[in-house]
């Protein structure tokens, strides 16, 4: 048949980096693939972390009444209450504020999440068009295609500050951020960024984030601190990573990161009128969100053992994986000039080639051609308008390591092919 496709769908079926990322990653991650997988970002999985999950489940099985719930009955559009009832306590006590269970939301998962917010704050309003602002690209490419509406998002290019011998970090440039809020405040609906960053895993600093906090509530303007790695759980953070609650911040937490993606459940903690209008949304969108996630890591929490469970074994694993990729690459690359960001945190690098004679793109499907998939930089911002990002990759540390130091030999000798 010869349909006629809507133009919502035809924005949506674009090149799209996230879209292209998954699809990948189906193909790296399938049974038998010899690809080298440093792309998307699927978590590692590790035993004891599906230890726990496999305790739990019988822990459920054990319980008949919970089972039946989890399993056969529709949880309140804002998410089972006994599992909010528990986040809250776990909050309260991280963030050293009152956090009740009128204050979460339980999503099918944290891209969800995004799309609720992005619509909550950002597009049509009475008074004219307001949009999703990210202080400091690059920033997560699955933000980047969710608007309906047409320029739903602006940022702000990061500054590059350089370190030690191959290593820089990008800042966010303050004057820059406080002079477009001063001028521009009514046209921006929502601040929103990543802790630690995907892809550069940067984590602003506490400081940074209170000074973020006093000049948006100032125009009232609220922020999203996407903690799909970071603080407190799954806590993959190399640097300090505790920073306070304040009132006009929305914080978003992710199952997945923890090595549990198939569970597809995201956690949004706001003010009450916050999270009362996104659960009339998800109502309307998803009548209830999946019951069987939160389930299962209620019995974690409930034990105590979320904290142990990140701090001993997900945080470590990482932190290894990120020293052998760089002595990896440092030693590969020596003679060549190369810049990896600083790695704080979450389970990637961000790699930067100045002298890259190709774009990213291309370098991309040069690696895929020899079995390497990586992430071109030109994803991590919206209208892909920085040439900067065409000089940079994402690399995934979430894979044996084997396969990371084959994949990463291999990427590094088709870089030196190409600079």
């Amino acid at each position: 048949m010869d349909y006629t496709f809507s133009e919502f769908s035809e924005r949506v079926s674009k090149d799209s980096g996230i879209v292209r990322l998954m699809q990948d990653l189906d193909v790296g991650l399938s049974p038998g693939s010899k690809t080298f997988f440093l792309g998307g970002g699927n978590p590692a999985i590790i035993d004891e972390v599906l230890d726990a999950i496999s305790e739990a489940n019988h822990d459920l099985l054990d319980s008949p009444e919970e089972y039946a719930r989890a399993f056969g009955i529709y949880d309140h559009p804002a998410g089972n209450v006994a599992f909010r009832e528990v986040l809250a306590d776990y909050f309260s006590r991280k963030f050293t504020a009152l956090i009740r269970k009128e204050n979460i939301l339980i999503t099918n998962g944290s891209q969800s999440s995004f799309f609720l917010l992005f619509h909550l704050f950002a597009g049509k309003f009475q008074n004219g068009i307001k949009q999703v602002l990210f202080p400091i690209l690059p920033e997560y490419i699955g933000y980047h295609d969710l608007g309906l509406f047409p320029d739903m998002f602006t940022a702000m290019e990061g500054k590059v500050r350089p370190l030690q011998k191959h290593r820089f970090v990008y800042e966010i440039d303050k004057e820059k951020l406080m002079a477009m809020l001063q001028d521009h405040h009514h046209e921006i609906g929502l601040l929103a960024l990543s802790r630690p960053s995907n892809p550069t895993s940067r984590v602003l600093e506490k400081k940074i984030l209170d000074e973020i906090s006093t000049v948006t509530k100032k125009y009232s303007i609220p922020v999203l601190i996407d903690n799909a790695y970071g603080y407190p759980f799954p806590g993959v953070i190399f640097t300090e990573g505790e920073y306070e609650w304040h009132e006009n911040f929305i914080l978003s937490f992710s199952l997945s990161k923890l090595g549990l993606p198939g569970l597809r459940t995201g956690i949004v903690v706001a003010e009450e009128t916050v999270i009362e209008r996104l659960s009339q949304m998800q109502g309307i969108f998803s009548l209830s969100p999946g019951g069987i996630g939160p389930a299962l890591v209620k019995k974690i929490f409930e034990a105590n053992k979320m904290d142990d469970l990140c701090l001993s074994h997900v945080l470590p694993y990482y932190r290894e994986k990120s020293k052998i990729a760089q002595n990896v690459i440092d030693d590969l690359l020596a003679k060549t000039r190369y810049f990896l960001h600083e790695s704080q945190g979450a389970f990637f690098l961000w790699l930067w080639l100045p002298d890259l004679k190709i774009s990213a793109e291309e370098l991309y499907k040069k690696c895929a051609a020899e079995g390497v998939i990586i992430v071109p930089g030109h994803y991590f911002a919206p209208k892909r308008t920085w040439p900067h990002l065409e000089q940079c990759i994402r690399i995934s540390l979430a894979r044996p390591d084997k396969e990371l130091v084959v994949g990463l030999s291999l990427l590094c000798k088709i870089i030196l092919e190409n600079i």
